[in-house]
């Protein structure tokens, strides 16, 4: 499974959560565009942890990742990513 399959069960299902601090810059980006596009930007992100499933919660096989705000509204608003020329 590719890293952006992963992002894509994890977020589908809608468990995962992210840290109620502040987000903070990292050089290396957000996981789920640079799994979108294959670049990695500079971006302010916020921590989140998530599951492909139920199953993987009770057990607690939690996939740890980073979100910028931009990922984390169209996820929340089930935007569409704009397509990559």
């Amino acid at each position: 499974m590719t890293d952006l399959e992963l992002y894509d069960k994890i977020t589908g299902a809608g468990l995962f959560a992210c840290q109620d601090n502040e987000p903070y810059f990292s050089w290396s980006g957000c996981d789920y565009c640079r799994a979108r596009t294959g670049k990695t930007l500079g971006n302010s992100v916020h921590d989140c942890k998530g599951f492909i499933s139920l199953e993987d919660a009770k057990i607690d096989n939690d996939y740890e990742f980073k979100l910028c705000g931009g990922c984390l509204c169209a996820i929340a608003n089930g935007d569409p990513w704009p397509e990559e020329d």
